[in-house]
């Protein structure tokens, strides 16, 4: 049903530049800064946002250096802005081209394994590409001012896209579709004005008449979107007659101009594997036959991303099978781009206060009561100097410790490295990162922890309904318990005898 839960020190990336920098550094035209700014980063409340090292590296490998990057750094280190500025670059330097009237194309596609990560995805392209504000300084305001109006196009286009079947035939569907996203987009308009919060408008999409987001299969169909987030219907798209336009306008975009660039982007690549995997490669081929273009042509470019993905041989071999590019070419197509791991550390030489930890972490709700008492049995003023009293964080480095450095750990590995056994070993380690969350000074927290819980949708499972079941296995009994025996098959009554 589920796994143990998984914890992470998540690393402090170094910030290298700003956008405006990194444009002087590199001689990119600085209306890329003015663009970006106007959304992708107006989100920290932070007069300047930086760059982290990986993110201007990769801007600088496939923008500038025109290379395929892989981008595998951890999980929130701001992988989407790796591939997502290459893409606003280069639809920047395009567009400075486009007169009254411009070539429809599509000329970025994102993959992703799950139509979820689409959705939330959709929430950050909004933001990107499609804002409008007050004091005019919303990227649908500079479109207006420096690209006459012009608009980077972009939509979802999965299996719950409205509408499916032939345009004639569904259009009583089309319009009421329509009417409920008009309903949702005023919905939301009013939660924004009430709540003070901007943030909400970019949940939905927006249907205002100059709008950049193509919310229907049909718009779609009749004129690409520069920008296209896919999964589950490609293979189907590229069956059909439905969509041939979007592929065969493409096609004659890439014939007109050397210069044009078909990004294809390849989100968590490595869920890509195994037999899944070798369909989605042959897939991407036939993609890029149907465009005229093949896996070593100069208008591909491929920008992957994966939080589990080391730079070795294996994962060459993998990455020159899954694009279909000369292994032996690799690394001068090729930019991996990572962090340095963090080194592994020594066990620290001042003993855990164990008892005390194992009392803390056995609570199930924050408790100012148990929080001073906890203080006060350690002799320590805050919690900040509980784990400079007792190295609490050299100590959960020290867990996580590997022959490759600090690595993320379930907590039973975590509790095995510390020693501990017995049914307290799990409280130990609830005691241990509770207090280190809230080892706080002066607003900084001594370490950013993150937890991740992986659960299982299993179909098909029963449950009496007596949580005092005599039935439950002896190591599956605590006290919090809410359910009595589990059964794999589907039954009326438990072998107690309840229902």
């Amino acid at each position: 049903i589920c796994q143990p839960p998984i914890i992470e020190i998540v690393p402090k990336y170094h910030e290298k530049a700003t956008l405006a920098e990194f444009c002087v550094n590199e001689g990119v035209s600085t209306e890329l800064n003015d663009f970006v700014n106007t959304g992708l980063f107006v989100n920290n409340r932070q007069p300047k946002r930086y760059l982290y090292d990986h993110q201007y590296e990769a801007l600088k490998e496939a923008h500038v250096n025109r290379k395929h990057i892989v981008v595998t750094t951890g999980t929130g280190s701001g992988k989407t802005e790796c591939f997502l500025l290459p893409v606003i670059a280069d639809l920047i330097t395009e567009s400075k081209n486009w007169g009254k009237t411009r070539k429809r194309a599509m000329r970025t596609m994102i993959l992703y394994p799950l139509n979820a990560l689409a959705e939330d995805q959709m929430i950050r392209l909004r933001k990107a590409l499609n804002s409008h504000k007050d004091d005019k300084t919303g990227s649908l305001d500079w479109l207006d001012e420096h690209r006459n109006g012009h608009r980077f196009y972009f939509g979802r286009y999965t299996g719950v896209t409205p509408v499916s079947g032939l345009k004639d035939k569904v259009q009583g569907k089309l319009r009421e579709e329509k009417k409920h996203l008009q309903d949702d987009w005023r919905a939301a308009q009013e939660a924004a004005k009430e709540n003070n919060n901007t943030e909400l408008l970019y949940h939905v999409p927006c249907m205002e008449c100059d709008s950049a987001e193509m919310w229907d299969r049909f718009s779609m169909q009749d004129n690409a979107p520069d920008m296209i987030t896919n999964y589950s219907m490609l293979n189907v798209m590229l069956m059909r007659n439905h969509e041939a336009k979007i592929f065969s306008d493409t096609k004659q975009w890439l014939e007109e101009d050397s210069s044009h660039i078909f990004h294809l982007v390849i989100d968590e690549l490595h869920t890509y594997r195994g037999t899944a995997g070798t369909e989605v490669a042959y897939l991407l081929r036939i993609l890029l036959d149907r465009l005229g273009l093949h896996p070593n042509s100069p208008q591909v470019q491929f920008l992957a991303s994966s939080a589990s993905l080391e730079e070795n041989l294996q994962s060459i071999d993998f990455l020159s099978e899954f694009f279909g590019v000369n292994r032996n070419e690799f690394r001068s197509k090729f930019k991996i781009i990572s962090n340095p791991p963090q080194p592994s550390v020594e066990k620290p030489t001042v003993s855990l206060p164990i008892k005390e930890l194992n009392k803390y972490g056995s609570l199930y709700e924050e408790n100012t009561n148990a929080d001073n008492a906890l203080l006060r049995s350690l002799e320590c003023r805050n919690f900040y100097e509980v784990s400079l009293k007792y190295q609490l964080l050299s100590w959960l480095k020290y867990a996580l410790s590997s022959k490759k450095g600090i690595i993320a750990k379930d907590i039973e590995k975590i509790a095995d490295e510390l020693g501990l056994s017995g049914e307290e070993r799990w409280y130990v380690v609830a005691g241990l990162v509770k207090v280190l969350c809230k080892s706080e000074r002066n607003g900084n927290y001594l370490a950013p922890l993150r937890a991740h819980f992986f659960f299982r949708n299993v179909s098909g499972l029963w449950g009496c309904s007596d949580p005092k079941c005599p039935h439950i296995q002896d190591k599956y009994k605590f006290s919090e318990r809410s359910i009595g025996t589990l059964y794999k098959r589907p039954r009326n009554v438990c072998s107690c005898g309840m229902k």
